[in-house]
């Protein structure tokens, strides 16, 4: 969040980075809050391998229904070469519409206002019929799958969660996707502090390590950082044509999420 930067600030820092990139542009697409060429050029220049991916996120992603997730150029281990772990082979029905649960009509006010704020940022459409929101997706009513929404109270908010597995959307993502993520866990962390600790013991001119595991001194200082994005899934744009497969109903009412949703399977693995 740089909204409480000075604008000179922010308008230096953009300035620095078209000139590090080599003049990428700094537009910002539609339905997207990011400078995604200048993200893209800024991970090339940094030698990631999966620096074109913020330019392909321009134009939206393959939600994964009704055709594969898309791949990364070996970031991520297939199913295949994860113990354990073999592609979906049966195949699930056809996605269909569910109703809420009890919860999202319990908290109906509070999820309707979350789709009301979310319309100016591009995320959702609404309110609208049933026959509105089959144009807006390029479909008939009938392929409409809206719910089922549920409604998880975190106590400083209320979390809209799109069941994606009712209504078998998560099935066919599922049998859509090749790879599997993977995150860091608690052992990576301590090991990540033995090879800072390791790193002390390094001597140049012999290459060697003192990989000897302690705590910190009394005199040390260790500190965990920890990052959190608002709305993180809801910041990748989907493809138009995937619309009709994550439809929120509420109260007659009908809304079109337009971006990553939580509790659709390839919401996360897109971000």
């Amino acid at each position: 969040n740089v909204s409480h930067f000075p604008e000179p600030l922010l308008h230096s820092i953009c300035t620095s980075m078209v000139q590090f990139t080599g003049g990428a542009s700094t537009e910002v697409a539609s339905g997207q809050p990011f400078k995604l060429h200048l993200i893209a050029s800024l991970l090339l220049k940094a030698g990631d391998p999966d620096h074109q991916y913020p330019s392909c996120l321009v134009e939206g992603v393959d939600l994964g229904v009704d055709e594969p997730t898309w791949n990364t150029p070996g970031v991520w281990p297939t199913k295949e070469e994860l113990s354990g772990e073999s592609a979906e082979s049966d195949t699930p029905p056809p996605p269909e519409g569910r109703d809420n649960y009890p919860s999202a009509e319990q908290f109906a006010e509070e999820i309707r206002q979350t789709f009301v704020e979310e319309i100016p940022l591009g995320m959702v459409e609404g309110p609208l019929s049933e026959a509105q929101a089959a144009q807006l997706c390029g479909c008939t009513p009938a392929e409409l799958c809206p719910g089922p929404l549920a409604g998880i109270d975190e106590l400083d908010k209320i979390r809209t969660i799109y069941d994606g597995s009712w209504g078998a959307q998560n099935a066919h993502i599922q049998r859509n996707t090749a790879e599997r993520t993977t995150a860091p866990t608690v052992t990576d962390g301590l090991q990540a502090l033995h090879w800072l600790l390791a790193s002390r013991g390094f001597q140049p001119a012999t290459g060697d390590f003192v990989p000897e595991w302690r705590w910190p001194a009394p005199d040390e200082s260790w500190s965990l950082l920890k990052a959190d994005v608002s709305k993180a899934h809801r910041r990748i744009k989907v493809k138009a044509k995937d619309w009709k497969y994550q439809i929120a109903k509420l109260n007659g009412e009908y809304w079109v999420n337009k971006v990553g949703t939580y509790g659709v399977a390839s919401a996360q693995l897109y971000w």
